[in-house]
């Protein structure tokens, strides 16, 4: 479970010959992911603390109310696009090296059957 939880940033694949390229994309995705969930994490956070204000200061029950349904919509957004981002994360470093036969195994993806061809064995 610690290789799971405590090393998602850590680790590196030695990927199949064919597959080199992905690991310029997934070095990319490893770069901007955090700061994309930090940036996505405090604007959600910044603008549910100004509804919270908004509500507080509601004049009238209807103020109040779309003030108390928009606080819950920005809680359940963010919920959703943190859960996607780290789903995205969690794709990267566990299910792709897996699929294309990261670190020597073998993999589902087949170099060699990419990119069309008669599909005839030879």
């Amino acid at each position: 479970m610690n290789l799971i939880l405590g090393n998602l940033g850590m680790m590196l694949y030695d990927y199949p010959a064919g597959f080199e390229w992905v690991q310029n994309i997934v070095d990319a995705i490893n770069t901007v992911i955090w700061p994309i969930l930090i940036v996505v994490a405090a604007a959600g956070t910044i603008y549910a603390i100004v509804l919270g204000v908004q509500m507080a200061r509601a004049d009238s029950t209807e103020k109040r109310e779309e003030a108390k349904k928009r606080v819950i919509g920005v809680l359940i957004g963010m919920a959703i696009i943190i859960g996607l981002i780290l789903l995205l994360k969690l794709f990267v470093d566990l299910i792709l090296p897996q699929l294309i036969g990261g670190n020597n195994g073998e993999g589902i993806v087949n170099p060699d059957n990419i990119g069309g061809g008669s599909g005839a064995q030879q």
